[in-house]
């Protein structure tokens, strides 16, 4: 299957004031293939963030390379940080609608689109409702429609449901998980939540403390093929990412 998104080798340094170098990507690969959702799970601080914006190509300096079906940035690439971005003047459609406008699309048409979208995450009856009036679950499912109304081939989502509880947080990965399944694109997803990873993903990529390399993958099947029962990855990543980040520690 010809992978949708393909970075090789990839490494990032940051030059400090005193001009030092600090390296904190020492080295991922990742192959993404349409239908899949792939989740980078880590501590803190250990560079994954960084990793997302150079897939986003919001990041030019670093080594490696990148090989990609679409624009980095463009409008078939969906990119959700994790810190809410709704205009708090704009009702909840008027922000669903926000990236198809900046992308070019008609004002009645963007509206048209983005109300479609807030059906698909269940906010059909709050579009006239502000930022202020939302929960914080219901804005980020905002984000989500905002990012599915213009139908991206690839999203890259950095802890977009860290700030929420494990209800809402079942409820957008399995909106996302959707969506992915049904248009048949591909996810990256960063997260420090072995549940959230064990629920959502397709292959966790278990990464270091920084200098970041990835020291173990693990498949997760629904099927009962090549591949961990989510109940059984909990266990593995659960045993892993500890004894790894405890000997790194």
């Amino acid at each position: 299957m010809t992978a949708l998104l393909r970075a090789s080798n990839i490494g990032k340094s940051f030059r400090q004031p005193d001009g030092r170098s600090v390296r904190v990507i020492e080295r991922i690969d990742l192959d993404l293939a349409p239908g899949e959702v792939v989740c980078l799970l880590g501590a803190s601080g250990s560079g994954k963030t960084s990793f997302l914006r150079i897939l986003a190509g919001l990041d030019a300096d670093y080594g490696g390379e990148i090989a990609a079906g679409m624009a980095r940035p463009g409008g078939k690439l969906g990119y959700l940080a994790q810190s809410d971005r709704l205009l708090p003047w704009r009702d909840a459609a008027g922000n669903a609608a926000l990236g198809l406008e900046l992308l070019g699309t008609r004002k009645t048409e963007a509206r048209e689109k983005a109300q479609a979208s807030l059906r698909q995450v269940g906010l059909e009856a709050f579009a006239g409702h502000y930022p202020a009036q939302l929960s914080g679950g219901m804005r980020q499912r905002v984000l989500l429609a905002r990012t599915f109304a213009y139908q991206p081939h690839l999203l890259l989502l950095d802890e977009p449901m860290s700030n929420l509880d494990v209800l809402a947080r079942r409820e957008l990965a399995g909106l996302v998980k959707n969506y992915v399944r049904e248009s048949n694109v591909g996810a990256v997803v960063i997260t420090h939540s072995v549940e959230e990873a064990c629920f959502l993903a397709d292959r966790i990529l278990l990464v270091t403390r920084a200098p970041a390399h990835v020291f173990k993958e693990i498949r997760i099947s629904d099927k009962g093929g090549a591949g961990l029962s989510r109940n059984d990855a909990m266990d593995t990543v659960m045993h892993d990412l500890w004894q790894a980040l405890g000997a790194a520690a």
